[in-house]
């Protein structure tokens, strides 16, 4: 994806609102950014442009973002989703994934922390803090009666695949898995897709969903 022209932020505080306008206007001077305080204005500007990415929060007045996030992916199929909100519950978090969402920043990681993840979103990647994915983890544990690698045997992944699904839940790009993995980035995007495949999914956003369904471990991107 190149450099985002048109993007929302959505958020009821309007303070959020302007200090989240202002932190991806200084990022991309030359996109228009618009603002929309519920999820009835989220929709009248979508229906509006063409946005290439949204940072939204969770629970805003007049409307669900599940609804919403439907909605949207049907109007901009391509455009990138941040969930910037307070705290969410794993299963609330997993389901805005397999919603469309890339990525969920809470809103105590801070806004370098956010910076820096929009940065992942807009080059394709995704991230989930670990905290989120151990809690997902612990519930599927419980729920399997112990049972160990659900991935492994439902879905036939190898032990390489099961590490680059790892790095897809944390969030590494693919330059920086394929020097982690000594492999070319046309090797690592090319895994990427037979991954994807495997795990019945429409792209990585999806398969990370699925990891985070599954307890796949990803880490935090700490504040400065």
């Amino acid at each position: 994806m190149n450099e985002p022209q048109e993007i929302i932020v959505a958020d009821d505080h309007k303070f959020v609102r302007e200090l989240l306008s202002d932190v991806v206007q200084r990022k991309w001077q030359s996109a228009t950014v618009h603002e929309a305080e519920d999820f009835d204005a989220l929709l009248e500007i979508v229906h509006k442009c063409s946005a290439d990415l949204l940072i939204i929060d969770f629970a805003m007045p007049g409307g669900h973002i599940f609804e919403a996030l439907s909605d949207l992916k049907s109007k901009c199929s391509t455009i990138k989703i941040v969930l910037f909100s307070g705290m969410m519950s794993a299963q609330d978090v997993a389901a805005t994934l397999e919603a469309g969402a890339a990525a969920y920043v809470p809103k105590s990681m801070g806004i370098a922390s956010l910076g820096r993840i929009i940065d992942l979103v807009v080059q394709g990647e995704t991230y989930v803090p670990a905290d989120v994915v151990s809690e997902l983890a612990k519930e599927i544990s419980a729920d399997s009666n112990g049972s160990e690698n659900t991935i492994h045997g439902e879905y036939g992944l190898t032990d390489r695949e099961m590490v680059l699904l790892n790095e897809l839940a944390k969030g590494k790009s693919n330059k920086v898995m394929a020097s982690a993995l000594e492999l070319s980035e046309s090797a690592i995007k090319q895994a990427v897709r037979n991954l994807v495949q495997k795990l019945h999914a429409k792209n990585r956003t999806e398969a990370v969903a699925l990891a985070v369904r599954l307890g796949i471990v990803g880490e935090d991107i700490e504040d400065d």
